[in-house]
């Protein structure tokens, strides 16, 4: 596990939901590993058949047997799981297999030390997605660091999710808002979804033959290939920008003026419509977050 200078006695354990996550589960593991330790890890299995979720040693799994998509169960039945657990740890993590959490290595060396530095019922990450910069990047080579291969992220409001709580919660579906006011710092959830374009193609051949319970708000998992293109080529051309000091200086100013209040469903909505229109170039000191 990674150790920072001071002494943090508190107990973590992270979550995941998988379908034939052949590429991130592996990363995924390894990334929380270090942070919470193997046994504090749980992967919830929708059925895998592709081996993925198969020999997981010490990690718990948990089968989700796999119907049509409806996401609005699955968001009970994770929110279910993870106050389950709750009683044994001082916090709780759910990310997407593609989502990693990481904080600023200028606040902090570790998710457990962030977690001792930031109050707040549940923690919030700033939602970056991690983009291939298709033909002047090679394809994706998941035993190379990943910030050795990819440096360009986008600000995105979707993917700034309440990832890490410490009381009960009810997760939304799409884990993008919960029941949870969400406190934000120098917390990144870097969404690797778009970090090679190959995967990405071949993800969508899976993912168009699911059969879905709504469809209207899931389009980026049914969409041709020629538009997943289209897509990574839009990318490439945006400006980029070099900020030692990062993007986020005030990171969620976008969002804290935005937040609305505790709705009638008692739900914390994260505005969904905000992105930035140019990329940044990671800076070096977070080389290592991710191995």
């Amino acid at each position: 596990m990674i150790k920072s200078d001071e002494k943090i006695n508190i107990k973590i354990a992270a979550v995941t939901m998988a379908w034939n996550e052949s590429l991130f589960l592996p990363l995924w593991i390894n990334h929380y590993a270090r942070h919470v330790g193997i046994n504090n890890l749980y992967i919830i299995d929708n059925d895998s058949d592709d081996g993925s979720t198969s020999n997981l040693g010490g990690i718990s799994k948990i089968r989700y047997p796999r119907g049509e998509f409806d996401d609005t169960a699955r968001a009970t039945f994770v929110s279910n799981i993870v106050n389950a657990i709750r009683p044994s740890y001082d916090a709780v993590i759910f990310t997407d297999c593609d989502e990693f959490l990481v904080p600023d290595p200028s606040y902090a060396k570790s998710i457990p030390e962030y977690i001792h530095k930031v109050q707040g019922q549940a923690l919030g990450a700033i939602g970056l997605n991690l983009h291939h910069m298709l033909t002047e990047e090679r394809p994706f080579d998941p035993h190379v660091p990943i910030f050795h291969q990819r440096r360009h992220v986008q600000f995105v409001s979707p993917m700034c999710k309440p990832s890490i709580t410490r009381d009960n919660v009810t997760y939304s579906p799409g884990f993008h808002n919960s029941s949870l006011f969400p406190t934000f710092g120098s917390l990144y959830n870097f969404h690797l979804r778009w970090v090679d374009c190959g995967y990405s193609l071949r993800r969508l051949d899976m993912t168009r033959t699911m059969r879905w319970k709504d469809s209207s708000s899931w389009h980026y998992q049914r969409q041709s290939d020629e538009d997943t293109i289209a897509h990574f080529l839009h990318v490439k051309k945006l400006n980029r920008t070099n900020d030692d000091d990062f993007l986020f200086a005030d990171p969620m100013g976008k969002i804290s003026s935005e937040l609305r209040s505790k709705a009638a469903s008692g739900v914390f909505y994260i505005p969904q419509n905000l992105r930035d229109s140019h990329l940044t170039v990671l800076p070096s000191r977070f080389d290592g977050s991710i191995l």
